[in-house]
């Protein structure tokens, strides 16, 4: 996969200095934004420390992170791998915050776009935001770490309750403030046309719906896009550093159609599985990263009757057969046994050579515990349909 891609910073129409650090190279596949924050230089300095030691640790494992691209490893190996990229940069911001003076308490935010075979790992750390532009719809991808996003995770305040103004501003995680930070890590699946934006809050701060970037990046010039998404910034007020990076995926031909039409698949089936109701889409591609896929010849056994679920199955496409019921594309197996100690009274056999999303019990405990919100309103969705 290939992009093409145009950044852009500005110190903005208040602040003095500009603390905002990007990197663009569309040859690695490797794009980031920072933003930094400590005040005077100490913001620039954490910022552009983080890229680079972000960059170097890249660069000394680019055989492992090629071996990932090839498909290699599972998901969860590829986000430890580029978790710990950006850990080791946590720590370099620290040490240096520790050892010189005028560093003191500089830490600076992180978001980066690493390309992966047919889809793209997002690693993010603090509020600066990726997201996922089409022609009709537009999807903010990382999660903001602020006290404000955490109120309403936590259910302290309703989305229609006014925050504090200081809520909105104050970092849960940032690159510096400790030795060690909790990173994000997703993946999503893009093809040719898609455009990602990367960018500080100087530019988000400003934007109310995500589908207001339908417009802003409409036109096909890159250069364009970055221009407008800080003239949108710099109209509504400017108040922050801005910076802001575009891409497009401009040639997938390196991508197998299988490959690329597999992980469409699996997304469209997730969007339309009423398990998944009320879910975004950022919510199901955190999901998918923690499912594998099951292949069935015809007439291959997926359970046998009586046996315990140790998980639950989405099927793909093919059908599997459970006493007189077919089960097709979009409906679960195991769903029960998410909510009580459950065995199957019937054996489950595929009618046809068949694909299933798996989730593993193990896989899914520890994915409830990270997000208990998706988890929450997937088991209210079960106890709706069982």
């Amino acid at each position: 996969m290939f992009f093409k891609a145009e950044g852009i910073t500005h110190k903005g129409l208040v602040r003095d200095n500009n603390e905002d650090s990007y990197y663009i190279d569309c040859d690695k596949g490797v794009f980031i934004v920072c933003d930094g924050v400590g005040g005077g230089k100490a913001g620039e300095i954490a910022s552009s420390l983080a890229i680079n030691v972000t960059l170097k640790y890249l660069e000394e494992e680019s055989s492992f992170l090629e071996e990932c691209r090839s498909g290699k490893y599972k998901d969860d190996a590829v986000f430890r791998f580029a978790a710990g990229a950006v850990r080791h940069a946590c720590k370099a911001v620290y040490d240096m915050g520790n050892k010189k003076d005028q560093c003191k308490g500089m830490a600076t935010t992180l978001t980066m776009a690493i390309t992966v075979g047919a889809r793209l790992l997002i690693c993010h750390v603090g509020d600066s935001r990726a997201y996922l532009v089409n022609d009709d719809s537009a999807h903010q991808i990382s999660e903001d770490h602020t006290l404000v996003k955490e109120f309403l995770k936590k259910g302290l305040i309703s989305e229609e309750e006014e925050a504090a103004e200081y809520m909105h501003h104050t970092l849960t995680r940032s690159l510096g403030t400790y030795p060690s930070v909790e990173v994000d890590c997703v993946m999503i699946s893009v093809t040719e046309g898609d455009k990602i934006v990367l960018c500080s809050d100087g530019i988000s701060n400003y934007i109310t719906f995500c589908d207001e970037l339908i417009n802003l990046v409409k036109d096909d010039d890159l250069e364009t896009n970055v221009e407008e998404l800080l003239s949108f910034a710099l109209k509504n007020k400017g108040e922050d550093n801005a910076t802001v990076i575009v891409m497009k995926v401009v040639d997938d031909q390196s991508i197998s159609d299988y490959e690329y039409l597999q992980e469409s698949l699996i997304m469209e089936v997730l969007q339309s599985s009423e398990i998944y109701t009320g879910l975004t889409y950022t919510q199901l591609a955190r999901m998918r990263s923690h499912m594998e896929i099951v292949r069935l010849k015809k007439n291959e056994v997926l359970i046998q009757a009586c046996e315990k679920y140790s998980g639950f199955f989405i099927v793909m496409d093919g059908g599997i057969l459970s006493g007189d019921e077919l089960m097709i594309r979009g409906e679960g197996i195991g769903l029960k046994a998410l909510v009580r100690d459950h065995h199957c009274p019937e054996d489950k056999t595929a009618v046809r050579d068949t694909r299933l999303l798996y989730f593993s019990r193990r896989r899914f405990d520890s994915f409830s515990k990270r997000y208990p919100a998706i988890t929450n309103q997937i088991f209210k969705n079960i106890i709706r349909l069982i």
